[in-house]
């Protein structure tokens, strides 16, 4: 199964979830990702594609806001690798930071959500960033955790983006 969206005829966006079965409606090629590469995650395109309306699961006017729940779900990953750091870590701040940060997201507040998101993926990135400092230079090695960590939580931070949470993951990298 597969969760997509498309744009109408009407200029709407539609989500919906197709059968991942290659063929005349659907082509694939294998991608090889830094990170999660277990997924085989694929590029695909759609040609005639036939989607019964049971499967459609929402649908939004295109240009206009994306629903916060879509824009949430990207951030799901990035709250797993931040919580599995932390695990590793012990207790520490980002144990808090994470609490909050679920909680910003679970609220999908539509004007904030793309922050939320943002911070979500910088949190990851923060929370890996610590644990292979605690680890130290054995987490350079291909077997440590921390280094899976680390490049799970560039990969979360960074798939999926929408414009406006780019935007602000890039701000509160400092590079905005």
């Amino acid at each position: 199964m597969l969760h997509t969206a498309a744009r109408t005829k009407n200029d709407e966006v539609i989500w919906l979830i197709v059968d991942a079965a290659e063929g005349p409606a659907l082509a694939v090629e294998r991608l090889r990702l830094a990170a999660l590469n277990a997924t085989a995650t694929v590029r695909a395109d759609f040609s005639g594609l036939t989607v019964r309306s049971d499967r459609v699961t929402a649908i939004h006017p295109a240009g206009g806001m994306t629903p916060p729940e879509v824009v949430r779900f990207p951030a799901s990953p990035a709250l797993g690798v931040t919580a599995r750091c932390c695990r590793l870590l012990g207790p520490s701040r980002l144990d808090e930071e994470l609490v909050e940060c679920r909680h910003r997201l679970d609220a999908l507040d539509a004007e904030t959500i793309a922050a939320d998101r943002a911070a979500a993926g910088a949190l990851a990135v923060r929370a890996a960033t610590a644990l292979m400092t605690a680890a130290g230079s054995r987490s350079l090695l291909h077997t440590d955790h921390a280094q899976r960590l680390a490049r799970e939580a560039l990969f979360t931070a960074v798939y999926a983006l929408r414009p406006a949470s780019r935007d602000a993951l890039l701000a509160a990298l400092g590079a905005a």
